[in-house]
């Protein structure tokens, strides 16, 4: 963005831009919103920064009627942003969790010499699933952190 938009400037990414006519029709849907708000572009990349007084989601509406998909970014998630972060964390603990005891497993049936009997190798498994036992949870809270985190 040239000149650089000052921090508290709402940043837009509009998807669908094909030239400078179309940057200058979402320009000018801002700028019907809020006559005094004052904008910054990178319009290869899609991103329009603008400082206004109407909140982020009224100068996403108003650049929206211009025709485009546009989103603000970095904005904060909501709940169900959080609640999405902690089930992937929980399901990735969970997978990590299997495959960490599944090679614990491994290694004790391969270096105990009491599991070397025929029928022993059922502690692979176990391992395996004590693992996914505490992977889910210790995923469960970490990506419950994560996402509080973001939330602010």
């Amino acid at each position: 963005m040239t000149g650089g938009p000052p921090p508290d400037a709402v940043v837009l990414v509009v998807t669908g831009l094909r030239g400078p006519a179309d940057l200058q029709r979402v320009l000018a849907a801002i700028m019907g919103a809020d006559p005094a708000a004052m904008t910054w572009v990178d319009g290869p990349r899609g991103l329009v920064a603008v400082r206004s007084g109407l909140p982020a989601r009224a100068l996403r509406d108003a650049a929206a009627r211009a025709g485009f998909g546009v989103r603000v970014q970095g904005g904060r998630p909501g709940v169900g942003g959080v609640l999405l972060r902690t089930l992937l964390f929980a399901v990735g603990g969970i997978a990590v969790g299997l495959a960490l005891g599944v090679l614990l497993g491994l290694g004790n049936s391969m270096f105990n010499p009491d599991c070397t009997r025929p029928g022993s190798t059922i502690g692979v498994g176990l391992f395996g699933g004590l693992g996914a036992l505490l992977g889910g949870p210790i995923g469960l809270v970490a990506g419950l952190v994560s996402g509080l985190a973001r939330r602010g």
